[in-house]
């Protein structure tokens, strides 16, 4: 998947992390704290199907369920990583980038190993067509994220 970088711009929080950045010097462990909150909210919204702006994501044409999650694959490889005065959340699956970003239009769809492909309710097919996938990003820092992070970080610094 694509790198996206976010950087949080918010006074309060900058300031909170300067302070704990003079007192700790390393700040692995509040970044590693950080991505855990990140995480919590990333997964949740997998059970919500409310993306990091608060926008719904696009229904499934189909089916009734929630998108991005029949499996839980997706949601279940992903992962945090941190490092002084960063944080990352990975998203494994290979396949992450196109709900994240969703596709330029239709695109075709060809066997890899075999000479056909057996689409449900369609039948055995040597190409297909599908009509795209619409972004439902599920990656993101939301309002109530950087609420969460604000306040870790203020009690953080009042413990000092």
């Amino acid at each position: 998947m694509p790198n996206i970088t976010i950087q949080l711009d918010d006074a309060d929080i900058q300031r909170a992390f300067s302070t704990l950045r003079q007192h700790f010097g390393n700040t692995t462990h509040v970044m590693h704290e950080i991505g855990e909150i990140l995480l919590a909210s990333t997964q949740a919204r997998f059970s919500t199907g409310i993306g990091p702006h608060g926008i719904a994501w696009a229904p499934l044409k189909r089916e009734s369920r929630t998108p991005l999650v029949k499996g839980g694959t997706l949601r279940d490889q992903i992962s945090t990583r941190a490092g002084d005065g960063w944080v990352e959340l990975h998203a494994n699956a290979n396949y992450a980038c196109f709900h994240q970003e969703g596709t330029r239009g239709p695109y075709e769809i060809k066997p890899k190993s075999k000479k056909a492909l057996k689409v449900a309710g369609v039948g055995v097919r040597k190409r297909v067509t599908h009509p795209g996938i619409p972004v439902r990003p599920f990656m993101g820092v939301s309002d109530d994220d950087r609420r969460q992070i604000a306040a870790f970080l203020q009690k953080l610094v009042q413990d000092i």
